[in-house]
């Protein structure tokens, strides 16, 4: 059976640029997206499901053939430009500006010259990789800002609602409410007494449970 490499390249780059670049999640099962007619036509989702393994196995490669590279899925250097290029709009633009970080449903775009992705959905794709630049300051503080959008949902739930999320709330990235909470549990407690989100959500959730922070209070005392 002759496979058609070029043909393999050009949808490789297709969807690269026009997925993952632009900060979507790839076509799956029941998608209706198909190739432009010109690689084709067939649904993106098919062809994604067949070549798998195929993906996979160039991804591994320590080296792709630099043709692929060059051609068809730029290169390391030029995505990192672009990976902090992106970074430090994101950091001039919302972090200094005094503005929350884009989430999934906002229609917030980076510039055309950033190929003009929605920035919510690229921020909740790369957050792992923006975490580990521990030494970029600008990528710490997005993080943390990140973060502020978090509290600022669950400070809303709170006072509209006026109780502590149950388990399955969801955040407006459909995330669980309560996981968040618990694995911040000692973050907020620890601000309790500072004038930002933290020590607000802290008083809020003593006032809707006054023992909120009891095992916390009980590891404190015993550590004495």
């Amino acid at each position: 059976m002759n496979y058609d490499i070029d043909l393999f390249n050009k949808r490789l780059e297709f969807v690269y640029k026009n997925y993952y670049l632009m900060g979507r999640p790839n076509p799956v099962s029941g998608s209706k997206d198909v190739f432009p007619k010109e690689l084709g036509g067939t649904l993106i989702s098919t062809w994604l499901h067949g070549n798998k393994r195929r993906i996979h196995d160039l991804s591994l490669k320590n080296v792709i053939e630099k043709k692929v590279i060059a051609k068809n899925v730029m290169d390391n250097s030029v995505r990192n430009i672009m990976f902090l290029a992106r970074i430090n709009y994101i950091y001039k633009n919302y972090v200094l500006m005094g503005k929350l970080n884009p989430i999934q449903k906002d229609n917030d775009r980076f510039p055309e010259e950033l190929d003009g992705a929605l920035i919510g959905p690229w921020l909740q794709a790369q957050k792992y990789n923006i975490k580990m630049m521990k030494d970029n300051h600008m990528a710490q503080a997005i993080i943390m800002n990140s973060e502020i959008n978090y509290l600022a949902e669950l400070v809303k739930y709170i006072i509209v609602y006026k109780k502590i999320p149950p388990r399955g709330t969801l955040f407006s990235n459909n995330t669980l409410m309560v996981s968040f909470l618990e694995d911040n549990k000692k973050l907020i407690y620890e601000n309790r007494e500072e004038d930002n989100y933290l020590g607000l959500l802290a008083k809020l959730l003593e006032q809707l449970d006054e023992n909120y922070f009891n095992d916390l209070e009980d590891e404190k005392f015993l550590r004495k």
